[in-house]
């Protein structure tokens, strides 16, 4: 939950930096698709990673990966494209933890404890994505987007501390498939169960429409109410608690 506190931060902070630097909405947009659509194309493949090697292996590399690309972009601060490129690759990588994490859950709670541990590992994590700009917004005030993408990239490491606490995690039997095969069971059993498929195209057209609203949302703080950055994202916080 820590990384997912500096994601937040280092999301609006991202998308103030390509608004001020391009002043484009398809910037803006490929950023959003870079960081959010793009990797859930892979999201049957992230989990297939969690059934084949240790989880809490899997959970500890994907936060150090995302630290070190993180502070590669704080430091750099580089051209559209490769940090499109950049923010894809760490996204992606955001999508292997969050599987391996959910899959983890059932091998550290009781049964009679899953519900509860479930519902409060998705409270949490909702609840910083909320949080997150709130204290984005204070951060505005004493540093800048590097200094914010520094502090997420720091919120990584700590997550990767406080997961190497955890015993070890062995992936589930292997099915003896291929990956590509496993990919395509996952997504095959999504299509075949009707409540699963309705949750699953639900889910697409919400994020679909609220992403929308996250394009338009930076160009209506900084240009149409000349706000600053410290209100621009208040106003993510606003969104985010909704």
């Amino acid at each position: 939950m820590v990384s997912v506190l500096g994601d937040s931060l280092g999301l609006v902070a991202l998308l103030l930096y390509v608004q001020q630097s391009t002043g484009a909405a398809l910037a803006v947009a490929l950023l959003l698709l870079a960081g959010d659509f793009v990797p859930g194309l892979f999201g049957a493949f992230a989990g297939v990673v969690g059934d084949r090697f240790d989880l809490r292996r899997v959970m500890v590399a994907c936060d150090l990966v995302q630290g070190a690309l993180t502070v590669v972009m704080a430091l750099w601060l580089p051209p559209l494209p490769v940090l499109l490129g950049l923010v894809a690759v760490r996204s992606l990588t955001a999508q292997v933890f969050l599987a391996s994490s959910r899959s983890a859950m059932p091998r550290l709670v009781r049964d009679d404890q899953l519900e509860a541990a479930n519902s409060a590992l998705g409270a949490g994590t909702n609840g910083l994505e909320a949080v997150g700009p709130l204290i984005a917004a204070g951060l505005f005030l004493v540093t800048d987007v590097r200094g914010i993408l520094l502090i997420d990239a720091a919120t990584f490491v700590v997550s990767a501390l406080l997961l190497t606490r955890l015993p070890k995690i062995p992936p589930a039997a292997a099915s003896g498939h291929s990956v590509l095969k496993d990919a395509r069971d996952g997504l095959g059993y999504i299509l075949r169960a009707p409540q699963i498929r309705v949750i699953g195209l639900g889910f697409f057209a919400v994020v679909a429409f609220n992403g929308v609203d996250d394009v338009a949302m930076v160009f209506l703080a900084k240009d149409e109410l000349r706000a600053s950055d410290s209100v621009a994202a208040t106003l993510y916080a606003g969104s985010g608690s909704g």
